[in-house]
């Protein structure tokens, strides 16, 4: 994982909490992480799932990797916006309730994600806590 992320303190706690011995090696970036796995010197890669889909693509072989069902962590992500522009923060909340009720965040999430599986429990979790409107 990439040192002195919230990722690389999610899988320490987590090593401890299963009272699991293993070597954490961070990183720089996920070139960097990819680099190790292709030469072998490590034999996985924590991160956020985006990030990892992402560095998969970074590997000499893409096909030669796969991605855990595991969550280790909840890391939520958020738009920037304008700090006061609440009109535009509304119209943005609003857009994404309608994709997350609807059929399009599963149209979203096919087109990009199959490859890796269905959503897990928590992908779906969260579609529902998208959905409600402000």
């Amino acid at each position: 994982m990439i040192a002195g992320t919230t990722n690389e303190r999610a899988v320490n706690a987590q090593l401890k909490r299963q009272q699991i011995t293993a070597m954490v090696v961070p990183v720089k970036s996920s070139q960097e992480a990819v680099t190790a796995l292709d030469a072998g010197t490590v034999d996985a890669f924590a991160g956020d799932a985006l990030l990892l889909i992402g560095a998969v693509t970074l590997a000499k072989d893409p096909k030669a990797m796969m991605l855990m069902n595991d969550q280790l962590s909840f890391e939520p992500y958020g738009i920037a916006l304008p700090r006061g522009d609440y009109g535009f923060r509304l119209a943005v909340n609003t857009a994404l309730s309608q994709i997350y009720s609807g059929d399009d965040i599963n149209e979203i999430y096919n087109r990009w994600f199959s490859a890796f599986g269905k959503p897990s429990a928590l992908t779906e979790a969260i579609y529902v806590f998208g959905s409600i409107p402000e």
